[in-house]
């Protein structure tokens, strides 16, 4: 046989085997010329493919946000200086000469006045500005300017006064000094006052307080005079952290010349001169007038330490009474810090010496001294009006309001005494943190309580341990 017959008699040997069920014929993962591996590089693939289109968008979004910011798009007041062109115009919009008009940015606070036409311009930075226009006639106006999409470098203003005045601030800032003298009678200070009413009334300014200063005025509405509340925060525009704070729930007033007039006096947040803040407790600012006299500069309500103390109830049930020697005199002119009987100012502060973990009841006497002003002597009961101010260390305060009527005794002619007891505020367990408002119709009284219930009647702190024979 040829070598072609031999080729041709094994391939159809071969086929006959498969055919009738021989053997099979082994097989060989090898792949093919084309192969792709079907899964684990495919999906290798797509996740790099995803992770490239993730920092594609990534970087989109990230090259997005600083071409937002970048600098080549930044805001002009970012870099440089606003000009704030300002008019000011009175309630019928006539233009309003002469007045001053407050302006703050980023760095700093300046005040400039309105020219002939009304007009006032200055330079101010950043992207945001307040301006404050403050006038005897109108009630404060401010207005906080947006500078952002302003592009050539210029923003005008217009600031229209539209309410007048209605209420005036008095502002108290002396007492009696252990030597029987009037201190701080003729001292004027650099005040800043914000102050909100319930009927949405709000305002701020910088003004100069003391008894011969005269009155700051703002607007309240007084449609509802013994419905509305007034909040006044007051700060020294110098001195730290001094704050005092007047809350009342109505509004006082006299009958003038010029028909009715509504106001309050406030005290000048008191200096703490010689005394090291950290041996204070707390500190206490009094504001308080007789109904109808706020406006009187030589008669004053101050306090009297002759009859004041610290109530106290340990742990015997018994009552304790630390009386002045636990008060620091916050008159910067009194020649010494400790209080006697002879001293009556409008502010104190409580020795942290005297610090416990009882509960504790402020107690206070009150004077009224008349030092030229009208005292209205054909009665011996007043009705008291104001509020009385508790400050603890770090600056927190809380109010709480006095309006009631007390008695009245002659002290000759330094004026007159109080018969009765103001108690406003208990500290629990001696914490400052935890000063609690007494309720008003409590805050008047005949005499401090001598026993723990009438303490507590008095005081809202829950007892450490319940008082027996109530």
């Amino acid at each position: 046989m040829g070598p072609v017959c031999i080729f041709l008699l094994v391939v159809s040997a071969a086929f006959s085997v498969d055919a009738f069920g021989g053997p099979p014929r082994p097989q060989y993962n090898r792949p093919p010329y084309n192969y792709r591996p079907p899964y684990n590089y495919k999906q290798g693939y797509n996740q790099y493919n995803q992770g490239v289109q993730y920092n594609k968008r990534n970087y989109c979004y990230q090259s997005q946000r600083y071409s937002n910011k970048g600098l080549s798009v930044l805001p002009p007041c970012t870099t440089g200086s606003t000009r704030l062109e300002i008019g000011v115009v009175g309630p019928d919009g006539t233009c309003m000469p002469d007045v001053c008009v407050y302006v703050t940015d980023k760095s700093s606070s300046t005040n400039v006045t309105t020219n002939s036409y009304g007009l006032a311009a200055v330079n101010v930075k950043g992207c945001t500005a307040r301006v404050a226009v403050n006038t005897i006639e109108y009630e404060t106006k401010v207005l906080d300017i947006d500078l952002e999409s302003c592009e050539d470098g210029k923003q005008k203003v217009v600031v229209s006064l539209s309410k007048t005045c209605n209420f005036n601030i008095y502002f108290q800032s002396f007492g009696i000094n252990n030597l029987g003298l009037v201190t701080q009678i003729f001292n004027q200070h650099l005040i800043s006052y914000e102050y909100t009413t319930s009927s949405g009334a709000t305002g701020f300014g910088t003004t100069v307080g003391g008894c011969i200063a005269g009155p700051t005025c703002i607007y309240v509405n007084t449609d509802d005079p013994d419905n509305e509340r007034l909040k006044i925060t007051v700060r020294k525009a110098y001195g730290g952290n001094t704050v005092n704070v007047l809350e009342v729930s109505k509004l006082d007033s006299y009958d003038g010349v010029h028909g009715v007039q509504y106001g309050a006096k406030v005290t000048v947040p008191q200096l703490y001169d010689g005394i090291d803040p950290v041996n204070i407790l707390f500190y206490i600012h009094l504001n308080v007038w007789i109904q109808s006299l706020f406006s009187e500069c030589g008669f004053i309500v101050c306090i009297n330490y002759a009859g004041s103390s610290l109530v106290i109830v340990n742990d015997s049930g018994n009552i304790e009474v630390i009386g002045s020697e636990a008060f620091l005199n916050l008159d910067s002119l009194a020649p010494v810090n400790k209080l006697s009987g002879f001293d009556k100012p409008v502010a104190f502060a409580v020795d942290k010496l005297y610090a416990t973990s009882k509960d504790i009841l402020i107690c206070l006497s009150k004077e009224a001294a008349d030092f030229g002003g009208t005292f209205p002597s054909n009665s011996t009961d007043f009705l008291l009006q104001g509020g009385i101010a508790f400050v603890d260390s770090s600056g927190k305060v809380t109010t709480n309001e006095i309006d009631g009527e007390v008695e009245f005794f002659s002290l000759g002619s330094n004026g007159f005494g109080i018969v009765n007891k103001i108690m406003p505020f208990c500290v629990c367990e001696g914490d400052p943190e935890k000063v609690m408002a007494v309720h008003p119709d409590n805050v008047i009284a005949d005499a401090c309580p001598t026993t723990a219930c009438g303490f507590y009647e008095v005081c809202p702190c829950t007892p450490a341990v319940p008082p027996t024979g109530c």
